[in-house]
């Protein structure tokens, strides 16, 4: 357990923070993240002085609401925490005319800029003036953000119809997708170089994402057309956000108003109208029928009103095709042990004549959403009380989960679900500038993971062979998970003189409930397929234990920002947050985590280097983080440029999965039992391991809960750092805006960061340098000290007996993975984007982005594609930098919305005819991720294993070398190996392609081999470049209007309209029967989508 000097130094310091926390909470009540904007303003008489007392009416034109302020003695007026939306702003003063400015557009988290020149005249006169562009210029903030409004939102092709999917669209993002993820999923991005974790998104100010793998979770209970606004804020970053250090992607929905205004609509997707995948023999069958509508209106005008929404999904079908090796009918025949073909006719595993299959993964799903918000206004107008609850229903097996952890389908996961989310909130105004902000979330989200197959209970042990798809269902189900989070908040917003003052706390209470039900079937690992046939398996894991935990943890987050107008047109940004995580516990009691500085001992197995198993208390401890921030923005003479800049430090949530990890795999309330095929013999058979009778097995289930003093090894160990840190990211951008013409924006910004205490998962019970063989010199070498390096291979696990003691820096544990904050990461990346803001009939956005994202490793658990989450050497993290497995150099993105302006005249049957048609689009174009080519076992052909930890150190992954401009196998490399993609299109031939699994012809020039064992492979992380990404959506649609508050809109979306193959899955370990090629396509094929809605 922690020290007690750390337990001391850890209340000082919490009591220090409540101290603080209580004088701010006696002084103010605190102010939660942005859900409504501000409007700053400036009023000026003909000679360009500053009018004061001018009376301000601001004009909410949905709700009627209505704030009546003065001008300064500096002219200035704010009028504060307005509801997001347009706004109309009236000025009023004796002698000059009534100035009306129309359509103010009021956005999450932003200041609107107005500057209004009044005119001499009566007030019987009025100057109406339409605002434009210049809305859009943020001349008080240095935050980096993408705005979309509603009419962008509803109207651009959107295929899954996935809010979060929009990120997609700013600068600086990158979209996961399936050419760079395993398990996290699409939808999630990665923003400015930082992790697809670190993104905090919200839903009318609540928090909606998964506390244990941060997947998006409140973002379907709504559909795209309840949404009112989409603002993604990716750098510069006020103190009044935080928790992630990746983006604040805020999502606003749509409340009622004076007028009844609702859509009804049903979109349908048919895979008749659809092209076939690049792997797939033919069109892969899918239907999908999406259905549902929302209204909103008034119940009392201009006080009460109301907004729900329902929304349906069916869905059924194929997609995401995997190409596979399996084992062909010879393979089979020749499985000669009784034991291994028993297992894999127990795992049902496939055969083809080819040795490889391509197969489509079910793509099914049912969900319901239900939503109802209510807004009142009363208090004379100084009170806005709003309510929104919401709900979602969900069954689906997808792609992702059928091919989770094989590229075979018949091994993946179904998904259950069911959301709750309640999101209350309070304002009051106590003057015109003072405003109060409260809000309470509760948000409970369910989810149930179970096996998608067709084989039966209880199942088999899983099948793991070196080069080959896993064979069995998944050995990480089932999983299911109840999450709580109760999210209280508060605001006040202060504006006094040249003072924007906002002060604030965050409360979160996290319950996170699950069962990780990891390896309790076990899997046997093979290093070579004629190891499998011959019943000579390398090793054996299985987890003993209930699964069950409940984990439980509260963050406290404050923060102080001013906001100071130095100068009519000079802003500086000043704040201040402190963000104190909780330590994770459990609420049983049930934890067990590495103490390596506790010197109990563990059974039999006395003490040791490592320390002792920690029972009980916090995973780690709380963090008192102190994040500064600061900005400038210049708006030189009032006019359309914008100079601005902003530094600050950005803390990242620590997600729970690692915890949840420790939990499913680490002593004594899970026993990791990982035994040696070398050491199957006895009772301890084979046979007996497959038949879960061995006398291993029944020890390591005897011996749950406790440390047996019989006992002197203790498996394998997960374990989180117990002075884990959350990462901390510097952050720097310097930019300018520049508003052209009317309706043009130009936004030019560099972005640069520098991140630490990233979360790593690193291998600390290595193989001490005395253990290990000296490495072998010549492949000659390697060859005639084999049997050396077998041994040291098989002394890595020790059993639980002690019969065989292993070789490791502590003989008590065979590999212990420990998740510490050791990381580092960098970015810097030019931004570029321009905005046409849409008028007459036309709008669009497009963004460009140069970048660069280096890292040691990407992500602590094994999520991406293309390389490994372990360091090739432990001992030397820095040697792991290289280019982040998100790094994309160039990205260009543009949506557009064109309507038809000439024909708005028309009238008759000419005007239902040819009016009302639009085009809109999406082009997306990227360059390639990076990968890693990885060694993979090394061994002779005969009865001697291959030798996985080519090293010889005991952790880590290996990676090939680079060194040598001709491929040189080890005996054991395949010649397949040799269809590395150099001079080639990356594994695809050219035109035509040969059908189902294409290889790269050229064999020539390879220029990688496998290491020798002892050694590490040269060629560095992730040094070679995959092909890149592009891909047009478009979509065709027809305004029919009925009469004055009724249209009909009929909707043709393409999607991948020119059927371009983007390709992913590269098989990238160099002793894999089809190294080198690609086996999937990242982007689906062509696809079409109609739709009707009926909008009033």
């Amino acid at each position: 357990m922690p020290s007690d000097q750390a337990k001391r130094a850890g209340v000082s310091a919490w009591q220090r923070f409540a101290a603080v926390l209580a004088a701010l909470l006696l002084w103010t009540v605190p102010l939660l993240a942005a859900l409504t904007g501000d409007i700053r303003g400036l009023v000026l008489d003909p000679q360009s002085l500053p009018v004061e007392n001018a009376q301000i009416t601001v004009k909410n034109m949905d709700t009627g609401a209505t704030r009546v302020e003065a001008t300064s003695s500096a002219g200035s007026f704010s009028a504060l925490q307005l509801d997001v939306g347009n706004y109309q702003i009236s000025v009023e003063k004796q002698g000059f005319r009534i100035y009306s400015l129309n359509n103010v557009i009021v956005r999450s988290g932003k200041v609107a800029s107005v500057r209004v020149a009044l005119q001499v005249g009566s007030v019987n006169e009025t100057m109406t003036v339409e605002s434009g562009a210049e809305s859009y210029l943020d001349v008080a903030s240095a935050q980096v953000a993408t705005s979309l409004s509603a009419q962008i939102i509803q109207n651009l092709p959107s295929l899954d119809r996935d809010p979060v999917a929009l990120a997609g669209l700013a600068p600086g993002v990158v979209p996961v997708s399936k050419d760079n993820s395993n398990f996290l999923s699409s939808g999630n991005f990665n923003a400015n170089g930082q992790r697809a974790r670190s993104n905090n998104i919200t839903v009318d100010n609540a928090v909606a994402t998964d506390i244990a793998n941060t997947a998006q979770v409140g973002t379907g209970t709504f559909s795209l057309d309840s949404v009112q606004e989409f603002t993604l804020i990716t750098s510069g970053f006020s103190a009044e956000f935080g928790r992630n250090s990746g983006s604040q992607l805020q999502i606003i929905t749509k409340g009622g108003s004076n007028e009844f205004h609702g859509t009804a609509y049903w979109f349908l997707q048919n895979s008749a109208l659809n092209a076939k995948d690049y792997f797939a023999a033919k069109v892969t069958q899918f239907n999908q029928n999406a259905w549902g509508g929302n209204v909103g209106g008034p119940v009392v005008k201009n006080r009460v009103f109301l907004f729900g929404e329902y929304q349906g999904l069916h869905s059924g079908g194929a997609s995401g095709s995997r190409a596979a090796a399996v084992l062909n009918p010879e393979q089979v025949a020749a499985i000669t042990d009784p034991t291994s073909l028993s297992l894999f006719n127990a795992v049902g595993a496939p055969q083809s004549p080819s040795g490889s299959e391509s197969n489509a993964a079910p793509n099914a799903t049912k969900q319901y959403s239900w939503s109802l918000r209510a807004d009142e206004i009363f208090g004379g107008g100084k009170d806005l009380l709003t309510e929104r609850y919401s709900t979602n229903p969900i069954t689906s097996v997808t792609p992702s989960l059928t091919f989770v952890t094989s590229s075979l389908p018949n091994y993946g996961a179904i998904l259950a679900g069911l959301n709750h989310f309640l999101n209350v909130g309070y304002t009051h105004t106590f003057t015109p500038n003072v405003i109060n902000q409260a809000r309470f979330q509760f948000a409970r989200s369910g989810l149930a993971f179970a096996p998608f197959t067709n084989l039966s209970p209880p199942y088999a042990p899983a099948i793991s062979i070196s080069g080959y798809p896993l064979m069995g269902v998944s050995d990480i189900l089932p999983q299911a998970r109840v999450e709580n989070i109760f999210q209280y908040s508060d605001a006040l917003s202060w504006a006094s003189g040249r003072h924007g003052l906002k002060f604030g706390v965050d409360v979160f209470r996290n319950q996170d409930n699950n069962v990780a039900d990891f390896y309790t079937r076990g899997v046997f690992f093979y290093g070579s397929l004629k190891n499998f046939q011959d019943g000579v398996p390398f090793s054996y894991l299985q987890v003993f234990g209930n699964p069950a935990r409940g984990y439980r943890s509260t963050d406290v987050s404050l923060f102080a920002q001013d906001d100071i107008r130095v100068t009519p047109t000079f802003t500086l940004n000043l704040g201040l947050r402190l963000e104190s995580p909780g330590g994770v516990s459990e609420a049983h009691n049930i934890m067990g985590n590495l103490d390596q500085s506790s010197q109990a001992p563990l059974g039999g197995g006395g003490s040791g280097p490592l320390g002792s198993i920690d029972l009980g208390g916090n995973a780690y401890g709380r963090n008192n983080n102190w994040a500064p921030r600061l900005g400038a923005a210049w708006n030189p003479g009032g006019g359309k440029l914008v100079l601005r800049g902003g530094y600050g430090w950005i803390y990242d949530f620590l997600f729970l999965n690692p915890v949840i990890n420790t939990g499913g795999l680490t002593v004594p309330y899970s026993v990791v039992l990982f035994y040696s095929g070398a050491a199957m013999t006895g009772s301890n058979s084979y046979a007996n391991f497959a038949a879960g009778t061995a006398a291993a097995q029944a020890a390591a289930q005897a011996s749950v809960g406790t440390f047996p003093s019989n006992q002197v090894n203790f498996g394998n160990v997960l374990a989180v750092q117990q002075n884990l840190k959350n990462p901390m990211t510097a952050q720097w951008n310097v930019g300018l805006e520049y508003q052209i013409g009317r309706d043009f924006v130009l936004k030019a910004t560099y972005i640069g960061s520098s991140s630490k205490y990233l979360q790593v998962s690193m291998p600390i019970n290595l193989i001490p340098a005395q253990n290990r063989p000296a490495p072998a010199t010549s492949i000659a070498d390697e060859l005639a000290r084999f049997s050396t390096f077998e041994t040291t291979s098989n002394l890595e696990t020790g059993t639980a007996s002690g019969s065989l003691v292993n070789n490791r820096l502590d003989h008590r544990f065979n590999s212990v993975v420990q998740v510490q904050s050791v990381g580092k990461a960098e970015y810097e990346g030019l931004q570029i984007q321009v905005l046409k803001v849409f008028n007459h009939g036309l709008g669009f956005q497009a963004s460009y982005t140069y970048g660069r994202s280096m890292d040691d490793v990407s992500d602590a658990l094994s999520v991406y594609s293309n390389e490994s989450n372990m360091a090739q050497n432990p001992l030397n993290l820095a040697s792991n930098w290289g280019p982040s497995a998100f790094d994309v150099r160039n990205r260009f993105v543009l949506n557009s919305l064109f309507e038809v302006p000439w024909t708005k005249h028309f009238t008759g049957v000419r005007g239902k005819v040819l009016d009302g048609w639009a085009v809109d689009g999406l082009l997306i174009v990227q360059s390639g991720i990076p990968v890693s080519i990885l060694s993979g076992p090394v061994g002779p052909v005969g009865p001697l294993l291959p030798i996985s930890d080519v090293a010889m150190i005991g952790g880590g992954t290996e990676l090939a070398n680079g060194d040598v401009s001709v491929f040189t196998p080890s005996i054991s490399g395949s010649a397949a190996a040799a269809a590395i993609p150099i001079p080639c299109d990356r594994g695809i031939l050219g035109s035509p392609p040969t059908a189902g699994n294409p290889t790269c012809a050229n064999v020539s020039n390879f220029p990688l081999t496998q290491p020798l064992l002892g050694t590490f492979g040269n060629s560095g992380r992730n040094h070679l470049r995959l092909e890149g990404l592009s891909k047009l959506d478009m979509g065709v649609y027809k305004n029919t209007r009925l009469n004055e508050k009724l249209t009909v809109q009929f909707r043709w979306e393409t999607y991948n309209v020119f059927n371009h193959s983007n390709f992913s899955g590269f098989v990238n370990t160099l002793t894999a029967p089809n190294f080198g090629t690609y086996t999937s396509t990242a982007t689906d094929p062509r696809k079409m989508q109609f739709a009707l809605k009926v909008l009033f």
